[in-house]
């Protein structure tokens, strides 16, 4: 299937140029086998979770259309790696600029897993989505009606005094063992959580438990540099030594 899909990915044209990267002409090599994927899914399901999903939404009734299911495709090929790949970095930014979390969790690797919570917390690698409020609510005194877009803002939230102490602060053990802490709003809520969250902490969890056992210390060789983004909290470039 990856065969026959790489075999359709555009070349330039005379001029150099490509085709939009973002429309269906840009990138018919994944929309071709998410079209693959999806009749070999159909024929021989298993317990992965693209079937699963397939099979929980005949089970309501309905079925995911073959451009649905496309667009699903995208969607997690893009979410998969969002995540991930500014999470790291950006979380990185906080344990390199204070050379106190790094000693913390050189010092005791069981904060392994409350440092990634708090990286996607400080870092918040998507800060805001837009919503359609189904229903009348009134949020701090501000009316919404239903019909209304709105613009949620995860970094705002992950930065509540109300709700985190200190929350500017890069503090590893916020979610450690027994801590209080809330949850935070990286990977949305409800209805709109983020699929691939269990993956996602796994993924920094290992490569935070790898990045300690064969480095013994770590250090900024330069400024990082920043995507400019009013959606996506992003790290460009981040040397280290």
């Amino acid at each position: 299937m990856a065969r026959e899909a790489v075999a359709l990915r555009p070349a330039p044209g005379a001029d150099g140029g490509m085709p939009d990267p973002r429309s269906r002409a840009g990138m018919p090599d994944p929309y071709h086998y998410a079209h693959l994927l999806r009749a070999a899914k159909r024929a021989d399901p298993g317990d992965d979770v693209m079937s699963l999903l397939m099979r929980a939404c005949a089970d309501d009734g309905g079925e995911v259309s073959l451009e649905e299911f496309e667009n699903l495709f995208w969607l997690f090929a893009v979410a998969g790696n969002e995540k991930v790949r500014n999470g790291i970095p950006g979380g990185m930014v906080a344990r390199l600029a204070d050379p106190q979390p790094q000693r913390a969790l050189r010092a005791d690797p069981s904060l392994i897993a409350s440092t990634v919570e708090e990286m996607l917390r400080w870092w918040t690698p998507v800060m805001t989505f837009r919503r359609t409020a189904t229903t009348e609510v009134s949020i701090a005194g501000q009316r919404i009606r239903a019909g209304e877009k709105v613009v949620v803002s995860f970094n705002s939230a992950n930065r509540d005094e109300s709700v985190f102490p200190d929350p500017d602060r890069f503090e590893i053990r916020r979610y450690a063992a027994g801590s209080p802490a809330r949850p935070h709003l990286a990977f949305g809520h409800g209805p709109h959580s983020c699929l691939g969250a269990d993956l996602a902490r796994v993924q920094m969890a290992t490569l935070l438990e790898v990045l300690l056992a064969r480095t013994a210390w770590l250090e900024l060789a330069g400024e990082p540099a920043y995507l400019r983004s009013n959606f996506q909290r992003g790290v460009k470039r981040l040397p280290v030594r």
